[in-house]
């Protein structure tokens, strides 16, 4: 039976048939069933290595996508530090501020004006009191938000670990289904009797002894 398959072109083989017809030696398959080894193995090599690629393209976008909302979550924490700093940083100077104003305060004669003043800086004292302790919870909700930010961050990373580990298994897997198929391929090619020859053969008539 004349042999046939997916990887094999007949155009190539001849190709490489009429490049290496020339040489010789002691081999099972002939001329023709060497060049139909090798554009099988071409074919087979090229069609392995684009599927690995395209394995590797996809866990590669599933890893980005997960770095990237890693990344986010980094960079939405960085914000929010950054806005929790910026409000302590302006309630220090309110703090200042008031302890300015108390001394200037301590500085004016007993009266009512005097009196007035005291009670408007507590005031502002309790409004100040107040603004730390809301920005104190929030920074407490924050810390603990962080917490499962933290465990959803460490998930993700164990997630593209697991994605290159289950590559990294796909990637042998598929080489060694190449390298089952390209070897039934070979058989297939050396059942094939226009393929082969007598192993030995030179094609050359031996000269008798006299």
């Amino acid at each position: 039976m004349a042999y046939s398959s997916q990887y094999y072109d007949p155009q190539k083989a001849h190709e490489y048939y009429m490049k290496h017809r020339k040489l010789k030696g002691r081999r099972t398959l002939n001329e023709k069933g060497k060049a139909a080894k090798a554009t099988v193995k071409t074919a087979m090599d090229t069609e392995k290595k684009e599927t690995i690629q395209k394995l590797k393209d996809s866990v590669n976008a599933k890893v980005t996508e997960v770095k990237g909302k890693i990344q986010a979550l980094k960079d939405a924490r960085k914000q929010e530090l950054a806005g929790f700093k910026s409000e302590s940083e302006a309630l220090s100077k309110e703090s200042q501020a008031l302890t300015e104003e108390s001394k200037r305060i301590s500085a004016m004669p007993k009266g009512p004006a005097k009196e007035q003043a005291k009670a408007e800086l507590k005031k502002k004292r309790e409004a100040l009191s107040g603004k730390r302790s809301d920005l104190q919870s929030r920074r407490d909700a924050a810390k603990q938000k962080y917490a499962k930010v933290q465990e959803t961050v460490k998930g993700a990373r164990q997630a593209i670990a697991e994605l290159k580990k289950q590559f990294t298994s796909a990637r042998k897997d598929i080489t060694a289904q190449y390298k089952a198929s390209y070897e039934s391929e070979v058989e297939k090619i050396k059942a094939d009797s226009s393929m082969t020859k007598v192993a030995g053969s030179s094609g050359k008539k031996k000269k008798s002894k006299k």
